[in-house]
């Protein structure tokens, strides 16, 4: 009895407290990641001197119609000038039906605390379009003999 009272406590306090409904997203995927790890954490940008950008594209199961597919550009450089790196990321996923466009700018704040060893703080913003052609998820009616 205490145990069911404690989760109906647990599940109508996480109700009041995201005030929405339970969703799930659909995160890219992408099989060599840890290439791109500004993808994750925006504060890998300007980690050195050097200025990176990386073109991934992956393509599943090619031979059928709506084929998953998803291509990333990211870049990213370190200015002395503002002490921190910047960088972005165009993001386009197609699942099916759905199609997500994203793109996010991204700045990090480097402070050294010797010469090899430093703290980095990123933020990235961003914009995101996601689309569902509805009209495709109709089904025609099936008479049955």
């Amino acid at each position: 009895m205490t145990r069911k009272l404690l989760y109906g406590l647990v599940t109508l306090f996480a109700c009041i407290v995201m005030q929405r409904p339970l969703s799930a997203q659909n995160d890219p995927q992408v099989s060599h990641f840890m290439h791109i790890p500004t993808n994750y954490n925006p504060a890998f940008c300007g980690n050195d001197d050097f200025i990176h950008a990386a073109l991934l594209a992956r393509q599943q199961w090619l031979g059928y119609d709506m084929h998953p597919q998803t291509e990333m550009l990211h870049a990213n450089t370190y200015i002395e000038k503002i002490k921190g790196g910047v960088g972005f990321a165009f993001i386009s996923d197609r699942l099916g039906y759905e199609k997500t466009f994203n793109f996010r700018a991204m700045y990090a704040y480097h402070h050294y605390l010797s010469e090899f060893n430093k703290i980095s703080a990123g933020i990235g913003l961003g914009v995101m379009s996601r689309s569902l052609n509805g009209q495709e998820l109709m089904y025609e009616d099936l008479q049955v003999l």
